[in-house]
């Protein structure tokens, strides 16, 4: 089958960082970080999503046009096998994770990163997380993720001042 040049460019953006594509539709994709040994695949997932996201915005400015994407993370532990050589998702654990997908994608508005209250705790160190109000069938919070990665290493990104040192 015939892919979007932006399609292509997303695939290409997962396997920069680390992922794997599970699945490709007409509409989009859902890919996996974290079944081959790398390191903070949550971060590698953010990373890849704000490519993503540039890429699309990129291809916004060239070719005009209203390409509008949605980005959804979420973590989970899942059952895992060997399969010849490739390491596959069983096939029972996909639908839990991605049932959430679905329902957080259909909260964030185009153009928008969303992560679940799972993600959470494995990006807010790295990544700016704004709170959403919940909505529907979304079990805990969600938060936007607005793409700018924090600094320093303090709550909130601070840093912290020494105490008890002297000149």
């Amino acid at each position: 089958p015939q892919t979007s040049r932006p399609l292509e460019d997303a695939i290409a953006k997962v396997h920069t960082f680390g992922g794997r594509v599970e699945d490709v539709t007409p509409a989009g994709l859902v890919a996996a970080f974290g079944l081959d040994p790398v390191e903070d695949a949550p971060r590698r997932a953010a990373h890849a999503a704000m490519a993503i996201q540039k890429s699309a915005e990129r291809a916004r400015e060239k070719h005009g046009g209203a390409l509008e994407i949605k980005i959804g993370l979420h973590v989970a532990s899942v059952v895992i096998g060997l399969v010849g050589e490739r390491i596959e998702i069983d096939a029972d654990a996909k639908r839990g994770p991605w049932r959430l997908l679905d329902h957080l994608l259909q909260i964030i508005e185009p153009g928008g990163m969303i992560a679940c209250a799972a993600a959470a705790p494995f990006l807010e160190r790295r990544f700016e997380l704004a709170p959403m109000d919940a909505v529907g069938e979304v079990p805990g919070p969600s938060y936007r993720l607005t793409g700018q990665e924090r600094r320093g290493f303090g709550p909130g990104g601070a840093t912290t001042r020494f105490v008890g040192r002297r000149d």
